[in-house]
């Protein structure tokens, strides 16, 4: 994902790695994904919060203190994401006071896009709820 060249057959690797779905890494989807990268500023804005900048210099990764959330929390896992470590979720949620995990199967790393249905209902229940 870091180096991404602009080109539609990197989109399609990348998307390969988001999605377990197919038809999630083509057609209509793909062309949108790929249109939208290219727009001056979108990748750049899109990619700021999870990946580390070109520029930066190494340094150690800050992990959180988790324990320190007090309030609840829903996590939402793909079962086929090869973005995160097999027992990410398990051990985010151990690490959590008050956190349920939520797996999905047959999904990768974007639950929120190919479950959206019901990913909404999971959600909306526990932000009712808590």
């Amino acid at each position: 994902l870091n180096n991404y060249d602009c080109s539609k057959e990197y989109m399609e690797k990348i998307l390969d790695l988001l999605f377990y779905d197919d038809k999630w890494k083509s057609g209509e989807y793909l062309e949108k994904r790929y249109a939208s990268s290219l727009i001056p500023g979108v990748w750049e804005t899109a990619t700021a919060a999870r990946l580390k900048s070109p520029a930066a210099k190494e340094k150690e990764r800050h992990i959180p203190d988790y324990g320190k959330i007090k309030v609840p929390v829903l996590i939402c896992a793909g079962e086929n994401d090869t973005l995160k470590f097999p027992d990410y979720a398990q051990k985010l949620n151990s690490s959590i006071p008050n956190a349920k995990v939520r797996m999905f199967e047959k999904c990768s790393h974007c639950a929120h896009i190919e479950y959206s249905e019901e990913f909404n209902e999971i959600a909306l229940e526990f932000l009712l709820n808590n």
